[in-house]
């Protein structure tokens, strides 16, 4: 991903950045640490879960947003981001690699259930649910992040390398968009 935010870490630096930018560079961050706890194979996989679920979120953030507005605050973006591609479908559908709108569609409809089970990761104040940061309970049970599975989530899942690679190829579309609008 370019390794722009490792340089920048701990470094005090300021830098004059739009909205959309700074998420985006944040996002990035977030990606590279993902990448390099999967790559590991002792890491349990709510700790990379964890940081994908923060860098999908800032990732769409940085497109949804407008250069002088932050995204309200609330976790929820990166399904809304899948939505705004599929009803837009040009010239998204040719920038993301296809060439024909129903197979566009039907693949971005795919990612997006995965995408809602990611995006549901982010931790609730009951503590009902799955999510990679807190215990929770559900029927009488309490369950812990660092040794739950996490179905349908697991990396070498189809719908998991799915939403992965569209991750990757949203990351260039994104940086290339807001290159292109940042006068």
């Amino acid at each position: 991903m370019g390794g722009r935010g490792a340089n920048l870490a701990g470094s005090g630096v300021s830098m004059e950045l739009d909205w959309r930018s700074a998420y985006l560079l944040q996002a990035k961050s977030d990606y590279e640490m993902f990448t390099t706890l999967a790559q590991k194979e002792d890491t349990p996989l709510c700790h990379t879960l964890h940081y994908l679920q923060m860098a999908t979120e800032k990732l769409a953030k940085s497109f949804l947003s407008e250069p002088n507005q932050p995204w309200p605050s609330r976790h929820q973006a990166y399904v809304a981001f899948i939505h705004v591609l599929l009803l837009n479908p040009n010239p998204f559908q040719k920038i993301l690699g296809y060439t024909r709108k129903d197979q566009y569609k039907a693949s971005l409809g795919s990612i997006r259930r995965t995408a809602k089970t990611l995006e549901d990761l982010v931790p609730e104040s009951l503590r009902t649910r799955p999510n990679p940061e807190y215990p929770w309970s559900s029927q009488g049970r309490i369950y812990v992040p660092v040794v739950y599975d996490f179905p349908g989530l697991r990396l070498q899942e189809v719908g998991m390398r799915k939403l992965l690679k569209f991750t990757e190829l949203s990351f260039v579309m994104v940086e290339n968009l807001i290159k292109s609008t940042s006068i």
